[in-house]
């Protein structure tokens, strides 16, 4: 916890540094803001983690529950991943906003953390890809 709430704070003080910001805030009040943003990003990572990991069971016990009909199926196929998208979208945005309070706006965080949350997703299906790929070549024949 200790460690996460500084990682956050960092992340606050290297936003500032880049921008030119002058921090005004006290050390307790960057300290509390860290531990907030960490407690909230890390309350959101572990459900989006959960839709992922847990989306094939969670999308067949809904499937038996309204019914086997393609269209159920596919709804919740899509539909889960979207959502994990969307709350990893959102931290993204969250540190963002909270980083330059005074300088930025909803509507001016939301594409860069759109576009930051699509390149992840894709680096982490590459690396699974490329690992999955990968672990035939280092087996003895």
């Amino acid at each position: 916890m200790l460690a996460g709430t500084q990682v956050m704070k960092l992340i606050l003080e290297g936003s500032h540094l880049i921008y030119g910001d002058r921090d005004r805030s006290s050390f307790l009040i960057r300290q509390l803001q860290g531990l907030l943003l960490f407690c909230v990003s890390i309350v959101a990572w572990f459900l989006a983690v959960t839709l992922s990991v847990f989306g094939r069971p969670l999308r067949q016990w809904m499937t038996r529950g309204l019914g086997q009909s393609p269209l159920a199926r596919g709804f919740w196929t899509v539909m889960l991943p979207f959502l994990a998208m969307i709350l990893a979208m959102l931290v993204l945005a969250l540190i963002y906003r909270v980083a330059r309070p005074s300088a930025t706006t909803w509507n001016s965080v939301l594409p860069g953390a759109a576009v930051a949350t699509v390149l992840w997703w894709c680096a982490n299906l590459l690396l699974g890809i490329s690992g999955v790929c990968g672990m035939g070549l280092f087996t003895e024949a």
